[in-house]
């Protein structure tokens, strides 16, 4: 398991590079969550608007579609890297493609044999924003791992048997800890404080497990 971790101090003068990927830190029933990628936005101003001047772009040629549901037990799926020039940032956008007229859809939830579009409120195809206070340093690669949890993402529309994906995302720029094992293949493992569910996963196929990222402390 690679640990993120950025640079300190200011940042210096010159440029340096920003690698960004993508992970799934919980443990949900799904069978498949797919999302597919188009961009990764960064600014140095939290508050930035979307046509705002100053924001750098990570462009996926072509988009990343990918499976939340491989992402688990300390897999990471690498988006790519970004130079930028040294100093602070302070704002994130994940930019998701919108979906086609019909199944494999850019955003789908898949359980069983049937294929359901996640529907993306429209006040997000500018990309979702996250605050994440970065440093880069010249001459240095800075590294961001972006935690898309599907559990709380994926919201059920009533009785409709439609799906809506309201992506929850963290972003960790500083260095996490993290719990590893190996227990019973397909074992669920969760990480718990008095009972309650703090970080949870299923073991894979050989019974190795990671839960990630975990703050300190005892469980």
């Amino acid at each position: 398991l690679a640990a993120c971790g950025g640079g300190g101090g200011g940042g210096g003068s010159g440029s340096g590079s920003l690698s960004v990927s993508l992970t799934d830190g919980q443990s949900c029933t799904y069978d498949e969550v797919f999302v597919t990628i188009e961009k990764v936005r960064v600014h140095r101003s939290g508050s930035a608007a979307e046509n705002a001047s100053g924001w750098e772009e990570l462009v996926l040629s072509p988009a990343l579609r990918v499976d939340l549901m491989d992402l688990r037990n300390g897999v990471f799926e690498p988006l790519g890297t970004l130079p930028l020039e040294a100093g602070s940032y302070s704002q994130v956008r994940l930019v998701l493609a919108e979906n086609g007229g019909s199944a494999p859809y850019a955003n789908q939830l898949t359980v069983g044999n049937d294929d359901i579009p996640l529907t993306t409120p429209s006040s997000q195809q500018s990309g979702l924003k996250l605050n994440v206070q970065m440093t880069i340093v010249a001459g240095e690669t800075a590294e961001l791992v972006l935690d898309f949890d599907p559990c709380k993402s994926v919201v059920k529309a009533g009785n409709s048997g439609n799906y809506n994906l309201k992506p929850v995302i963290t972003g960790y720029f500083e260095e996490v800890s993290a719990i590893a094992g190996t227990v019973a293949n397909g074992a669920f493992v969760s990480a718990q404080v008095d009972g309650e569910t703090v970080k949870s996963t299923v073991a894979a196929a050989d019974g190795s497990f990671v839960l990630w990222p975990m703050v300190a402390g005892t469980y």
